[in-house]
């Protein structure tokens, strides 16, 4: 049998943790719909909670306990949710996984989060037994959405039907997660090497929240519309409002176009986010008389877009903005609905968890009002940033120096208060609201044999994104078709790292100590060898960027 056991401060809702706080709401609004997706799959309360312990009591058979790995590769889905919690519950940890991975990134997460226990989808099963036998952490593959799964030597294989039912009579002692236990680990893009695992308490989800519960709807009515993977730190965060408001989610595991409206309209959804070129992709769209005529509300929008007021008259919608970050959470948010300036992130929060925000040089000192710094953050509230990367203690430290989390982000501030984002001091790409590691992008093109070296950088797209120019140094037998090169790729990486643009070079500039020079990079060239995956008409040579 299983037995959640409840802390005495059981009513306070704001101080539970998500799987406490599902238990208590299917305990009290057991039939409530809590989750769905767009595919029709949709869980109540009580639906959420036994799904859940079903979970726990799988994993706890398979000897999975406090401090264990448990990989969720998954898509948005209320399955993931409910795995997610019963992970949880055992104060095991959660390594979010995105779905789309693939190759050489997919291997990395896997070893380095020491990965035991992988569940994972049956459209992305192949992908996990195409990796090498170098995973000596993985024992147990369970696969989701199949009948049977074939036996691997390197690992167990099980279907989740059948591992579920297996254990539905094994006994486990329950106790909910504390604010301080590990609630997910999220893997972040590297900057000067492969994604981290940013370790995640629940306290910091809270963090993550408040801002958020703050304007939604909170009539119990509130349907919050969540796009993309849940192995970012928004998905988590609108489960977390949702369950807090009495809401309810509605997922879609990737972001539609041609979905959007008509979602909002099936599900009668109030409040959403759009992050990065979303905003802009509806408005692209040829306008309709019953543009307006729609239930949604309440837009999060993250980076705004300089056509935002065109967005709110257009749709009928009001919007606020924030700034996010996986390791800390939102620190800057809007005080109030609408946007005074777009390239603004808001103001530095003064509720939960009290951050505090500092501009600084390169040796950590207070710039002044006004001029360009990096981004610093602390709190007084214990577990509301990340304490650190996961089996990682150097980057870790070197994140963690003064008593301040280091963001490698660079700001303004003004005098009114308001904070602007700058640039990125590191060498991330941000395409199709992901961040993506260079290095990453760079490992994978270098396994082409026509490749001796290779830069990743970022060409703006426009005043919110990037695309992905690789500069490519040929091998001496030369001869590289970037059509060739791009097609390699799109089998090995995510669609969102796939670059629009290739050139090739004769060599990359670099630094007198070695390192490539991709400020030098990112400019337009004359050389007349860049090649754009996009053109109407696109030659090997002479296409420029």
């Amino acid at each position: 049998m299983t037995t959640p056991a409840s802390r005495p401060d059981a009513e306070d809702l704001d101080g539970m943790t998500a799987p406490e706080l599902i238990a208590h709401r299917a305990s009290t609004s057991p039939d409530e719909v809590f989750l769905r997706d767009t595919a029709g799959a949709e869980m109540t309360y009580a639906d959420l909670h036994l799904t859940a312990l079903a979970w726990a009591r799988a994993l706890d058979r398979d000897g999975v306990s406090a401090g264990t790995a448990v990989g969720s590769m998954l898509p948005n889905s209320p399955e993931h949710y409910a795995a997610w919690l019963g992970i949880a519950w055992l104060h095991a940890h959660e390594v979010a996984i995105n779905v789309d991975l693939r190759g050489g990134v997919l291997h990395h997460v896997l070893r380095s989060a020491r990965v035991e226990v992988l569940v994972v989808h049956v459209d992305a099963v192949d992908r996990v037994i195409g990796l090498t036998d170098d995973l000596p952490d993985l024992r147990h593959v369970v696969v989701v959405g199949a009948d049977r799964v074939e036996p691997d030597p390197r690992w167990r294989t099980s279907v989740r039907d059948d591992l579920l039912a297996a254990a539905a009579d094994h006994p486990v002692e329950l106790v909910p997660p504390a604010p301080h236990d590990v609630a997910s680990v999220l893997f972040t893009s590297g900057t000067t090497g492969p994604s981290k695992g940013v370790v995640v308490p629940w306290a910091q989800l809270r963090a993550g929240a408040v801002p958020t519960v703050r304007f939604a709807t909170r009539d119990g009515e509130d349907r919050f519309y969540a796009t993309g993977s849940p192995s970012h730190v928004v998905s988590k965060g609108a489960f977390s409002t949702m369950a807090l408001t009495r809401g309810q989610l509605v997922v879609r595991p990737v972001f539609s176009l041609t979905e959007f409206w008509s979602d909002v309209r099936r599900f009668g959804i109030r409040s959403t986010v759009l992050v990065g070129a979303m905003a802009d992709f509806l408005l692209s769209a040829g306008p309709r008389p019953d543009d307006a005529d729609t239930t949604l509300t309440n837009v999060l929008m993250a980076p705004v877009t300089p056509r935002h007021h065109e967005f709110e008259l257009r749709f009928g919608t009001r919007t606020w903005t924030a700034y996010n970050m996986t390791e800390i959470s939102v620190p800057f948010a809007s005080t109030d609905w609408g946007i005074d300036d777009p390239r603004s992130c808001g103001r530095l929060r003064t509720d939960f968890p009290y951050y505090e925000a500092r501009l600084v040089d390169e040796h950590d000192h207070e710039v002044p009002v006004g001029e360009v710094g990096e981004l610093v953050v602390r709190t007084a509230v214990p577990w509301t940033v990340t304490p650190g990367y996961l089996h990682l203690p150097e980057a870790t430290a070197a994140a963690w120096r003064n008593g301040w989390f280091h963001t490698g982000d660079a700001f303004t501030l003004d005098e009114s208060g308001r904070y602007f984002f700058v640039d990125r001091m590191k060498d991330t790409i941000r395409r199709r609201g992901e961040n993506i590691s260079s290095f990453e992008v760079e490992a994978e093109v270098l396994q082409h044999p026509a490749v001796a070296e290779c830069a990743a950088v970022a060409v703006p797209a426009d005043e919110i994104e990037d695309e992905i120019k690789i500069v490519v140094v040929e091998t001496p037998a030369g001869a590289l078709d970037p059509a060739d090169l791009v097609e390699f790729l799109t089998d090995r990486v995510p669609r969102h790292m796939v670059p629009r643009y290739v050139e090739i070079v004769a060599e990359l500039p670099r630094t007198q100590t070695l390192r490539v020079q991709k400020s030098e990079l990112r400019r337009a060239t004359a050389s007349g060898h860049i090649w754009d995956r996009t053109a109407a008409r696109s030659p090997a040579r002479g296409t420029r960027a």
